[in-house]
């Protein structure tokens, strides 16, 4: 019963401070037609106080760890981020490494188009400019239409896809495998045929305003149910490679892109690969989906996946794992210390002031 009325209470009020987040937004969508730009800052100041209670939800809700390995993740950066997409979870930790380096505001994925009618967070999405596609052939103009305002986007901007198009499972699997035979290509065991599309028109529009590609592989060591993941009962730990491509080593040509994404992807086949290590064929068709246990994170499976993410030579700051974490006191203390100095009405914050009270009361 308690656990039910605390479930209840955080949602509740994450609920209500993100509508009134969406509330705050209403005088300012003329801003959206007439002065993107200001409208923009507008908007980062906004939901800025209200996207941290995704990798809250993530990282103390959920009991969720994040190990990152690789590339060290960059402050004030400009960027497009490539991953693998196999759970509901993978947005979410993509939001928790948007929040390690201080670039939510400036977070921006992909969506389906039914998700902008989700309340509050769908709504959000939608005044926050995320581009949502219905998968069919306009997909490709609704990013380029989409990058085309992020080319001066006032903040660190870090704009996620999934080349895959959908969530991996069984099913599409046989299909991608269908399609690739059908197009005299190696198969895939552990990913989905990437599709160039989506990515290369980011590119191409955000090319000479970004620094850097990311690639990034996520992998986790349990399957979960949404519901679990709801009550706070996930205590899983997410291993995640990412690898920095500067821009001036990225293709141009479409051809050389698609290139370029497919190599990117048999690695990561590779990579999933060797994360399942003795998990069984029989097991992996059956539970139509691939979340094998990982044991041992830190031995030799872990230097053998980075060397396949990384190449032969591995050196010892990429095998040494960077764990995200919620700065939750600091998050709170300086929410409730905005309310207190500035006062609330006067920032128009009074949701930061409902979530911080609820989360150092439930968590």
């Amino acid at each position: 019963m308690l656990s039910a009325l605390r479930v209840f209470v955080f949602f509740a009020v994450t609920f209500v401070a993100g509508l009134f987040i969406c509330i705050l937004h209403v005088p300012l969508l003329p801003l959206r037609l007439l002065t993107p730009r200001w409208y923009q800052v507008a908007n980062i100041a906004l939901t800025s106080h209200f996207w941290p209670v995704l990798p809250y939800l993530y990282l103390q809700w959920g009991h969720g760890k994040i190990k990152v390995y690789g590339d060290a993740l960059r402050k004030e950066f400009k960027c497009i981020v490539f991953a693998n997409h196999q759970d509901s979870r993978d947005w979410l930790v993509g939001f928790c490494l948007a929040y390690h380096s201080d670039a939510l505001g400036g977070m921006k994925c992909i969506m389906k188009n039914t998700l902008a009618f989700l309340p509050v967070f769908g709504w959000l999405m939608f005044l926050c400019d995320f581009p949502f596609i219905s998968r069919q052939a306009t997909s490709v103009k609704t990013i380029q239409k989409f990058c085309k305002k992020m080319i001066h986007y006032p903040q660190s901007l870090w704009f996620c896809l999934f080349p895959e198009g959908t969530r991996f499972s069984m099913s599409k699997l046989a299909d991608s495998i269908q399609f690739c035979e059908s197009k005299q290509i190696k198969p895939f065991r552990r990913v989905l045929c990437p599709r160039i599309g989506g990515f290369h028109a980011a590119l191409e529009a955000l090319r000479d305003n970004i620094d850097a590609v990311y690639d990034v592989t996520i992998m986790y060591d349990t399957r979960m149910s949404q519901s679990r993941f709801l009550k706070g009962q996930g205590d899983s730990t997410t291993y995640v490679t990412v690898r920095e491509i500067p821009i001036a080593n990225v293709p141009v040509k479409e051809a050389d892109v698609k290139e370029f994404l497919m190599r990117a992807f048999r690695v990561k086949d590779d990579i999933m690969t060797e994360y399942a290590g003795s998990f069984s064929l029989n097991a992996f068709v059956c539970s139509h989906t691939f979340f094998p246990r990982f044991e041992n994170s830190k031995g030799k499976d872990m230097q053998k996946i980075c060397k396949i993410a990384f190449g032969s030579s591995v050196s010892p700051a990429v095998l040494k794992p960077t764990e995200i974490f919620f700065s939750g006191y600091q998050f709170h203390s300086w929410a409730m210390l905005e309310i207190i100095t500035y006062g609330a009405w006067y920032w128009l914050h009074p949701s930061s002031f409902i979530l911080a009270v609820s989360l150092s009361l439930f968590q």
